[in-house]
């Protein structure tokens, strides 16, 4: 038996690599001591501190790989079944003659088991690289030639043995053996599969060299072993194959499946044993050291897991006491599932009213949701009902598996214990992992020392959630009389947020949740709770009145609540694809409560969550009280509402009354003051044209006289057009049509009589509407922001452009039409802006009258009952923009 010399420093450099590695690294390391590495090669690991290589892949320059399968093997089970003397008992005793064998040539050969699966074994040489053994190239191909030779002999005494039955000798062996690199080794990250997994052209080419072997056409005429090797192993022979040691056929090129490109195959006819001497096999020495480490290690993750156990339970009972119970039985199911390093952990519930078990917590792949309820059946079922923990190897070998839960198929072994608490069961702890029989004794032990800790988390989350219950009651209380002085006020928002932040928020805590308000046919999402702003982005837009569960509880006056919406057919009815992206995908249980005033739905309250079964009828009697408080805010807003719309057609009546009468008190004056200006004008224009009759040299002199009292007269035309309160109704698109033409005109005329900067005029209306006033009234407002824009684009001394069209109005589109007039002149300073419509405001220099202008158009507009106001451009000059009231819409056909 081996014994380690507990002062070397290999015995220390193990103690250390044990103290600083992972468990999973450890019983990695275990399985390949035992599984894959040649004895020899371990000890001389452990020599030279060098064991820690087997936990880290590698990639090698060069190994030697082959690859051995037994022909005939599917044929000799068949024949052990169907003969009764034989049996399936005398294969497997064949079997277990072969193959350890096989193990025990390689390892002799310090050969690295890659992989071993039914009839099929690769050996790989080359791997792991100890430091100052003789690792060599060449040693490693005579070392895999060797390897093949000794299996060839054993297949062959074994079919020459007569004490075998013939069955049982009709089968054959091929080899192929394959030099070259690079290659990837290590392992597939799996804690309880520890495959070693071997990535490399050279094994590829190795596996297609043992098919070539099965390849009758190509092998009809060759003799000797039947061992396929590369290009690579034959060139390391070149000097043996001259001095005839050993005797080789060239195949010649082959076209490799699955590889690209032509390789050279060579099949071995006979060997001199002197080339492939060995150097010495692995002892009993090497075998015992290997027991013992595998021992040593094997104790190191006893006392690991003891270890590790003691820390769970004290790391649980902390949890249980000091965390809240929302993540209690998260971290609970959590250290559980690290502990056994299981596939999944879950805690049930056990619901005797119902007689269900109750999802309260999942941990692992395709975890069902928490709360989803199941029948008391199955595994867990039986273990809830005879308080037995139970062990089971393979669940598919059990005929009471419950198999209605998710994807099952890679599910084994399992363990259920339950969970007890003043004589009575009231949960269940399953845990479940892929590979068969993966649980012991031992773990069930263990498993039920965490029981009453688990035990004891349920009962304290019940006392928990009672305690919440009674604080909740009170909240209610004070949140409702809160409510109740809201209620005194107009502001709907402050209300309802108060109903859905400061009530729902605090006492349901959901998903999300949704006040609908009524408006006409529709709902409108109104108020929404939601961390998702994909959700909020809904808010303001409209649904159906009778779309989903809220429009049949708009319809039909009355509370619904649903577990599992996916389950209710009312629940896609009418949905927009929207909403179902946004909202839908994950919804699954709803409350959802009608907002009820003077017996006239105003609205509904819906409360979502992502998890079935998570609302009650507490949570509904809650929502229902809020429903009622947020149906009588909407009223009294409604109302509230109605009389400040009322207010203020009053205010706008009156203020169009006021106007009216300025304007009839300022028409009245100005129409005196009009005449007499007339008066004088037409004197001025019979004596220029006197002047032209007598003096022809002074005509130029004239015509400026006839063309300045021509604008004086327009100048007063414009001044009592405004004044003169005849009613009527007008074509505005028709209006502005002739606008502009009377505006093209005297732009003509003013380019006549001197050099002034030129202007475009563009008019873009679209719609023909008839509006209040007669058409002087009506161009008269138009008329004067347009000469007011000439007048701005003139003092900039630069050509411009004024634009006169319609947009879409900021009031009402149903009602008012929008006008504006655009210019590119000098632009307003912020206190124009502020006076430009004040009575005197003027701009002018000194001496120039101003003032009247743009106060007589807002008088104007004002007492159509419109609006005008103006904004400064950012690059340069001013807009005004008018807004009208219209009749109709003029029919196209009149």
């Amino acid at each position: 038996m081996f014994t380690p010399d507990e002062n070397s420093p290999e015995y220390k450099a193990l103690k250390f690599l044990i103290d600083t590695t992972s468990r999973e690294d450890l019983i990695r390391l275990n399985t390949y001591l035992r599984r894959y590495i040649a004895p020899q090669v371990a000890q001389e690991l452990f020599e030279n501190q060098e064991l820690s290589k087997l936990l880290q892949p590698h990639l090698v320059d060069r190994i030697v790989a082959l690859i051995l399968d037994i022909r005939g093997f599917v044929r000799t089970t068949k024949a052990g079944e169907q003969q009764k003397k034989l049996g399936l008992r005398s294969v497997a005793n064949w079997l277990q003659q072969i193959f350890p064998t096989i193990i025990k040539i390689a390892f002799d050969n310090r050969g690295l088991i890659g992989e071993f699966s039914g009839d099929r074994v690769m050996i790989i040489y080359g791997y792991p690289q100890v430091q100052n053994s003789e690792n060599h190239w060449d040693k490693n191909i005579r070392r895999a030639l060797r390897t093949a030779l000794a299996i060839q002999n054993l297949v062959k005494n074994i079919k020459n043995d007569q004490a075998i039955d013939p069955v049982l000798r009709n089968f054959d062996l091929g080899i192929g053996v394959c030099a070259g690199g690079p290659a990837w080794i290590g392992n597939l990250d799996n804690e309880w599969r520890q495959e070693l997994l071997v990535i490399s052209t050279a094994a590829n080419i190795a596996a297609r060299a043992e098919e070539l072997t099965k390849n009758k056409k190509l092998m009809a005429d060759v003799s000797g072993l039947n061992i396929i090797v590369n290009q690579i192993i034959v060139n390391e022979f070149h000097e043996a194959i001259e001095h005839g040691q050993l005797q080789v056929g060239d195949l010649g090129p082959q076209k490799v499946r699955g590889l690209d490109g032509i390789y050279n195959f060579f099949h071995i006819k006979q060997v001199d044993p002197e080339l492939l001497a060995s150097n010495g096999n692995y002892s009993e020495k090497h075998t015992d050291f290997v027991h013992w480490l595998s021992e040593y290690l094997d104790g190191a993750l006893e006392r690991d897991n003891s270890i590790r156990l003691q820390q769970a339970l004290g790391k649980i009972g902390k949890i249980i006491a000091s965390e809240q119970s929302s993540i209690v039985f998260e971290r609970l199911m959590t250290e559980i599932k690290r502990l056994f390093a299981a596939q999944t952990a879950t805690l049930y519930r056990v619901d005797w009213d119902t007689e269900q078990l109750i999802f309260e917590q999942s941990i692992g792949p395709s975890a069902p949701e928490t709360g989803l309820r199941i029948p008391l059946t199955g595994i867990a079922g039986s273990t809830a009902k005879d308080g037995k923990s139970r062990l089971i190897k393979d669940l598919h070998l059990e005929p009471g598996w419950y198999k209605n839960i998710g994807n099952q198929q890679d599910q084994h072994a399992m363990m259920c214990v339950p969970l007890a608490a003043q004589n009575k069961i009231i949960g269940v702890i399953q845990v479940i992992d892929k590979l068969p029989g993966r649980f012991t004794e031992q773990d069930i032990t263990t498993l039920e020392a965490f029981a009453g800790s688990a035990a004891m988390a349920i009962i304290n989350a019940d006392n928990a959630a009672h305690y919440r219950h009674q604080l909740r009651d009170l909240s209610i209380l004070k949140i409702q009389n809160e409510i109740t002085l809201t209620l005194a006020t107009v502001d709907l928002d402050e209300v309802l947020n108060k109903v859905m932040n400061d009530a729902i928020r605090t006492y349901i805590s959901p998903r999300s949740a949704t006040l609908y308000l009524v408006k006409g046919n529709e709902l409108e999402f109104t108020k929404m709770l939601s961390q998702s702003s994909d959700v909020m982005q809904l808010v303001g837009t409209r649904m159906p009145a009778d779309a989903g569960i809220a429009g049949m509880v708009a319809q039909t006056k009355k509370p619904y609540l649903s577990n599992d919406v996916h389950q209710d057919p009312n629940w896609l009815r009418g949905k927009s694809e929207r909403w179902l992206q946004t909202v839908g995908q994950e919804t699954r249980s709803m409350l959802c409560v009608p907002m009820v005033a003077k017996d006239q739905v105003v609205g509904v309250i819906q409360v979502i969550d992502n998890r079935p079964d998570v609302f009650n009828e507490d949570h509904l009697t809650i929502i229902s009280w809020l429903a009622t408080s947020a149906a009588i805010a909407v009223d009294n807003a409604a109302k509230y509402q109605e009389l400040e719309l009322a207010h203020k057609e009053l205010q706008e009546t009156r203020d169009r009354y006021i106007a009216a009468q300025t304007m009839a008190g300022l028409g009245h004056v100005v129409g005196e003051l009009a005449h007499d200006l007339t008066n004088d004008i037409a004197a001025i224009r019979t004596n220029a044209k006197w002047l032209i009759q007598g003096r022809r040299d002074r005509e130029v002199v004239a015509n400026k006289i006839l063309t300045l009292a021509d604008g004086t007269m327009n100048l007063i035309r414009r001044i009592r057009e405004p004044l003169v309160m005849t009613s009527g109704e007008t074509d505005l698109q028709q209006a502005l049509n002739n606008l502009r033409e009377e505006t093209e005109s005297y732009l003509h005329k003013k380019a006549i009589i001197n050099t002034e900067p030129e202007i475009v005029l563009e008019f873009d209306l679209n719609s023909s509407v008839i509006v209040e006033g007669n058409e002087e009234k009506i161009v008269a407002i138009f008329r004067n922001l347009v000469r007011n824009s000439i007048r701005a684009i003139e003092r900039t001394g630069r050509n411009g452009r004024i634009t006169v069209r319609e947009v879409p109005t900021t009031i009402d589109p149903q009602k008012f039409i929008r006008i504006e007039v655009e210019d590119t002149g000098i632009g307003l300073t912020k206190v124009a802006q502020e006076k430009i419509f004040n009575f005197g405001y003027t701009d002018k220099p000194e001496g120039q009258v101003g003032g009247y202008g743009l106060y007589a158009v807002a008088l104007t507009v004002k007492s159509l009952g419109g609006h005008i106001e103006v904004r400064n451009e950012q690059v340069e000059g001013a807009t005004f923009a008018v807004e009208l009231p219209f009749i109709t819409l003029r029919n196209e056909e009149d």
